[in-house]
């Protein structure tokens, strides 16, 4: 169950928190608009917020991956937004110049250039989704670690407690380890992009006559 809900909150939170932060980063008009409202937003302690999902969309897995998504959507939606506002413009404009559309310049320009901050953003806003499912398995649920630990909490017995605790934490060490092969593999994806650009711009100045 609670793996369950941590996959799919994650596939939204950090999925949609990649693309509308791509998005939003590089429009400077709804960044000037949305960006405060999301980063006030992320002030305020989410939690408070968790009875109203409940009211909405019940006690089930529903109002938990609604909650767990939101909780992790917005520092990854931040950190993306705030590393697509580091990109060298000229590479944004030599993608308009070559007639390049707003999904091709995310795909091919924008993401890939602020791999290192989405990276980041995508570290926190994971465990951030892991928290806001446990935590709303402790506060309303009938099943999940977060229940048992609840559960096993209020009967004073500890070793349940630590084996709940012990299971969330190799979820997040998990998640950490995957994070870790992913940035592995964009180093190398990102230095093999820089050794074909050297290489082509040395077979470029060979080509040229000498003067």
């Amino acid at each position: 169950m609670t793996l369950y809900e941590v996959v799919v909150s994650m596939a939204f939170a950090c999925g949609g928190g990649i693309l509308l932060g791509a998005i939003v980063g590089s429009l400077p008009r709804p960044r000037v608009l949305i960006m405060p409202m999301v980063s006030s937003l992320y002030a305020v302690p989410l939690v408070i917020l968790y009875p109203v999902f409940t009211v909405w969309l019940g006690i089930g897995s529903e109002s938990k991956i609604a909650f767990a998504s939101i909780y992790g959507f917005l520092p990854t939606m931040l950190a993306t937004a705030a590393g697509i506002q580091t990109i060298d413009p000229q590479l944004l404009l030599a993608a308009r110049s070559m007639g390049a559309t707003l999904s091709q310049r995310l795909v091919r320009v924008i993401i890939p250039a602020a791999i290192p901050t989405v990276l980041s953003g995508l570290r926190v806003g994971g465990a951030l989704v892991i928290v806001g499912v446990v935590v709303s398995e402790m506060l309303i649920s009938s099943a999940g670690i977060g229940y048992l630990i609840s559960r096993y909490r209020t009967i004073l017995d500890s070793p349940h407690v630590f084996a709940g605790v012990l299971l969330v934490l190799f979820l997040a060490i998990a998640f950490n380890a995957a994070i870790r092969w992913i940035e592995r593999k964009a180093a190398i994806w990102q230095t093999g992009t820089r050794a074909g650009q050297a290489n082509d711009d040395i077979a470029s100045g060979a080509m040229q006559p000498a003067t």
